[in-house]
């Protein structure tokens, strides 16, 4: 079995071809001069046989030379290097050994098969990530682990505070070299190496060979042993590539298509972090259990994220390239290229997540009319024909329709309480004062305290709906106005803008909370509403409005501004 197999992994489909098995002459573990702790491990793992790229190292790295492995995505070159680091290094004495990674999760996929490889042999590890509490990583760096895996930068603030000692290091690794390069970090690994010893030993490891791979290796390497297995632009045999032509509206529909017809677990690439919560969001409401990975979300969110798809609890994980870079989840039945990535080695990297360990997978790219010139260029550089798929523009708008649906019906259907007037006033419980509002349901103008029977009474507020407290309506200027009463004690529309507190309400400026003796139905002793027109001052009579054309148009509030300070000039001089 493969290191990088899990020895619970489900069987092949019965549809794709056979695995074709492993030469004779390739050796187990036993016969690369692993000692009785990593044998012990391994069983325990149940890997019996390594990779032809773990084979083709592993030797070479135990004597200590230099080496520069170049493989496949998917082949195991973590193993490559932590397997002979664990057998050749003391455990104690501080860090021996410095691995530096291009991503948080590939420090994390690090750090943990070190943790199994070298239990038995008490090799330890401590994983330095951004994002984290510095004190807790002070902590583990106290304890002198065996080995450090970390991002160039949060290694180089350490190493700086020093908290990290590098004096002790006698190997230094660049995992996934190429992707240290294209993330800018070529003047932290300077920085950082500064501080290791010279008499090292320097391994590279990478899924391509660019030409600053090359420049790396002449500055930081010497003489290294070039170890090269299979070849380094292509895809693995058992992945099955397709391509899907679409228009840009048409991905998303695509998308929920494809993932109705895919049993397994499914891995979608977005270009952008905004795109991939979108997609996250439609595939959610289509009814697919999803998760969403990129550098926008915090590391708990990250980590929560890759566990659940790890352990199967969501089926659907969308990422960016975060996610495209020695990544290893067993169990990836398709790779989905929601964006076509901008280069041949980063559709390599993505479509590399599926198809590991010599198991089947397939890998899907949605392509517009715009995307047909980075499909050529990918084609020529693997030198491999994609074959195309298409799928009917009814089926897709089906789907479309589907999932509007969806969405409409939550609001179409969200529950009204015995008010079916909108923005009536909504009560919490406790004292409320609301001059001039009332319900349908009950009499006009209620103010005071508590409810009458349902009178008046407005339903909780629904959860999805915004908080209207204090909230003026723009159409009423600022003052809250009924409609029309069709005498003193008609039936008022409610208002577009009650408030809705616990305790006392407030009316709004310019109206009095309570108004005494006003004409009207309300709670006795606890002050009445007018009905209509503002509430009257406290220091005058209350006044019941005229009765006016039911089909008058409505008074704005700005209509009773000049009646209103006139009203206040007479109470006062009375």
């Amino acid at each position: 079995m493969s290191l990088n197999e899990s020895p619970d992994a489900p069987p092949a489909p019965a549809t794709t071809p056979p695995v074709p098995a492993l030469p004779a002459d390739v050796p187990r573990f036993a016969d690369l001069g692993f000692g009785p702790e990593i044998m012990a491990d391994l069983a325990v793992l149940k890997y019996e046989r390594p990779t032809p790229i773990q084979a083709a190292a592993i030797p070479v790295v135990l004597t200590g030379r230099d080496v520069i492995g170049i493989a496949q995505t998917g082949t195991g070159k973590t193993a490559a290097f932590c397997l002979p680091i664990i057998q050749r290094l003391r455990t104690d004495g501080g860090p021996r050994a410095l691995v530096l990674s291009p991503t948080r999760e590939l420090t994390l996929q690090t750090f943990e098969c070190v943790r199994q490889m070298g239990r038995t042999k008490g090799f330890t590890a401590t994983a330095i990530i951004g994002g984290e509490d510095f004190n807790e990583q002070h902590r583990q760096l106290a304890k002198s682990p065996s080995m450090v895996v970390g991002t160039p930068g949060r290694v180089l603030d350490l190493i700086e505070r020093r908290r990290l000692d590098m004096q002790a290091v006698e190997v230094l690794v660049l995992d996934e070299a190429d992707r240290l390069l294209d993330m800018g970090f070529a003047d932290q690994i300077d920085a950082i190496i500064r501080y290791v010893p010279r008499d090292r030993q320097t391994l590279l490891f990478s899924a391509t060979m660019p030409s600053g791979i090359k420049a790396l290796a002449r500055a930081y390497m010497r003489e290294p042993t070039e170890v090269s297995v299979g070849p380094t632009m292509s895809a693995v045999a058992n992945c099955k590539q397709e391509l899907y032509s679409c228009t840009p509206r048409e991905k998303p529909w695509l998308a929920h298509w494809l993932m109705q017809r895919e049993e397994g677990q499914t891995l979608i690439f977005c270009r952008t972090k905004r795109g991939a919560d979108e997609l996250e969001r439609i595939l959610r409401r289509g009814g697919h259990s999803v998760g969403v990975l990129h550098a926008d979300r915090t590391q708990g969110e990250r980590n929560q994220s890759l566990a659940r798809f790890r352990d199967g609890s969501v089926r659907v994980l969308v990422a960016t390239d975060l996610a495209s870079r020695g990544l290893d989840i067993d169990g990836i039945a398709r790779v989905v290229n929601f964006d076509v990535p901008p280069t041949a080695e980063d559709y390599l990297h993505r479509i590399g997540r599926t198809a590991r360990a010599q198991r089947a997978g397939t890998a899907s790219t949605f392509v517009t009319l715009e995307d047909l010139g980075s499909v050529r260029s990918i084609e020529s550089v693997t030198k491999q024909r994609i074959p195309s798929i298409f799928v009917k523009s009814e089926d897709l708008l089906a789907l479309a329709r589907e999932l509007s649906q969806r969405e409409v019906e939550p609001r179409v259907s969200r529950p009204h309480g015995p008010s079916h007037g909108r923005g009536a006033p909504r009560s919490h419980g406790g004292h409320s004062s609301h001059s001039g509002h009332s319900s349908h349901s009950g009499h006009s103008g209620h103010s005071g305290h508590g409810g009458h029977g349902g009178h008046g009474r407005s339903p909780a507020p629904h959860h999805d709906e915004p908080r209207r407290d204090h909230a003026p309506s723009p159409s009423h200027g600022g003052h809250d106005h009924a409609s029309p009463s069709h005498g003193s004690h008609g039936h008022a529309s409610p208002s577009h803008d009650g408030p809705a507190h616990g305790g006392h309400d407030h009316a709004s400026p310019g109206h009095d909370s309570q108004s005494h003796g006003s004409a009207g139905h309300g709670s006795a002793g606890h002050g009445r509403a007018s009905h209509g027109d503002p509430a009257p001052s406290h220091h005058g009579p209350a006044h019941a409005p005229a009765p006016r054309d039911a089909h008058a148009p409505e008074r704005s509030a700005g209509d009773d501004a000049p009646r209103r300070r006139r009203r206040r000039r007479s109470s006062s001089n009375r």
